[in-house]
Parts: C-alpha cells; structure tokens; sequence
C-alpha cells in the first residue's frame, strides 16, 4: 500500500519534478542535441538529484570528416544546476539552468600531452588541444504527458562558453569577439 489513502490522494506528476520511479540506478533522463561544441550529434544520458534541482550527464558527440576535414569523437560530462520551474498547464519552463562541464575531444591533431616531435618547444607553447572546461546557461521548455513512459518531453537551447575561446580572449580581446567564444546548442530531453 502507498503512503497516501487512495490513487487520487497522491500528487500527480504533473505536479512533481522527479519521481525516479524506476530506482536511483536508472538514469533519470537521456538527451539528443547538436552543437555545444560536443559534436554535430551528441547523445547522453544523466540523473537528476533533489527534484530535478541537480542534473548529472555524460555525452558522446560525433562530427564526420566531411564536415571539419577529420572525424571527430567527443565525450563530454556535465552537471547543471537547474534551481526552479514554472508549470502551466500541460506544460513545464525551467527559465534558465547553469553549470560547468569537462569535454574530452578525440582525433587526429587532438592531444592531452604534447606529441614527441614536439616536445624540444616550450610545453607553453603547444597546450592541450583535447581536454577543456565549459560553461553552460540554458533554457527549457517541457511537455508533462498525462501518463505514459515518459515524465517530461523537452526541448532546449544553451549557449556554451569554451575555455580555450576564453583563454585567447583573455590574452589578446582584439582578435576574438566576446560573443564568439560560445556554441549555441538545441536539444531534447526525455525524462523517465
């Protein structure tokens, strides 16, 4: 039996932000989005803390060479703080979300240590082009199904601040516009 009385005592969830009614080692939801600087396509999984306040993802994004000159393998992981939600009606805004995330890009010119032809230079000169920090804000916009599989049904826009675009703009503003040193990414979000 349920902590409530009958079935129409309990909170819908269309009034609940994260039921997690398949068990806490279920991911919480799975997202497709392009751009973001994680790839072309990128797909992940995550799971959502105190009511879908604290998400936690893990991406891997795909680019082919014949968009960039090489393929590219990305592997991202995210945690965003997603502190309120307004609900109208059939439908749920999360205004704005924000935090940090680590990217990992694989391929050929993409390295975490400097390559041996090269390590007679200064190891300032030649960083790491495969390991960076990022920065997100974003919104949301979601779709609360009566029932079904599914909690929520979301679409998502975030900008994206790269921290080797914000290191060159730090050293030199001249030859980077501020506005330039974010990726713009659309999304989906399916929360179960």
């Amino acid at each position: 039996m349920t902590e409530y009385d009958s079935v129409a005592d309990a909170p819908s969830r269309r009034h609940q932000r994260d039921t997690d009614e398949l068990g806490w080692y279920v991911p919480d939801f799975v997202r497709l989005q392009t751009g973001g600087f994680v790839g072309l396509v990128a797909v992940g999984v995550g799971y959502a803390a105190f009511d879908d306040v604290l998400n936690v993802s893990a991406h891997y994004g795909f680019t082919p060479a014949s968009l960039v000159g090489t393929t590219v393998h990305a592997a991202s992981l995210e945690i965003l703080i997603r502190p309120f939600d307004q609900r109208l009606g059939d439908f749920r805004v999360v205004p704005i979300y924000v935090g940090p995330g680590l990217l990992y890009t694989g391929g050929e010119g993409f390295f975490t240590r400097v390559p041996e032809q090269y390590s007679h230079i200064d190891s300032n000169y030649y960083p790491p082009s495969s390991l960076y920090w990022t920065a997100r804000v974003g919104v949301e916009l979601d779709y609360v199904p009566p029932a079904g599989f599914f909690e929520r049904h979301g679409v998502y826009y975030e900008a994206t601040l790269f921290s080797a675009y914000l290191n060159l703009y730090r050293k030199n503003p001249d030859t980077l516009a501020f506005e330039n040193m974010f990726g713009g990414a659309v999304g989906y979000r399916g929360a179960f």
